[in-house]
C-alpha cells in the first residue's frame, strides 16, 4: 500500500510541471524574433550598400589644383 501512496504522491507531484514543458517560454519568443529581424535588418543594409556603391573608380582629387589654375592658363603662357 506504501508504494502505491508513493506512486500516486510522485505522480500528483509531476502533474504541476507538464504543462510548463508544453508551453513555449514567451521570452524565447522575443528573442527569436529579434534575431530575425536582426538579420533582415542586415539583409536590408547589405542591398543598400551594393546600390550605393560605384564601379567607377573615383577621380583622384588635385590638392594643388587651385593654386595652378587651369589648362586655359597654362597653354598662354607657352
Amino acid at each position: 500500500m506504501r508504494m502505491v501512496a508513493a506512486g500516486a504522491m510522485m505522480a500528483l507531484l509531476a502533474l504541476p510541471a507538464m504543462p510548463a514543458h508544453a508551453e513555449d517560454n514567451p521570452l524565447q519568443k522575443i528573442e527569436k524574433q529579434r534575431r530575425e529581424d536582426a538579420v533582415d535588418i542586415d539583409k536590408e543594409y547589405q542591398k543598400a550598400l551594393k546600390n550605393t556603391r560605384s564601379d567607377a573608380p573615383a577621380a583622384k582629387p588635385d590638392p594643388w589644383g587651385n593654386v595652378r589654375g587651369t589648362d586655359a592658363d597654362a597653354t598662354k603662357k607657352k
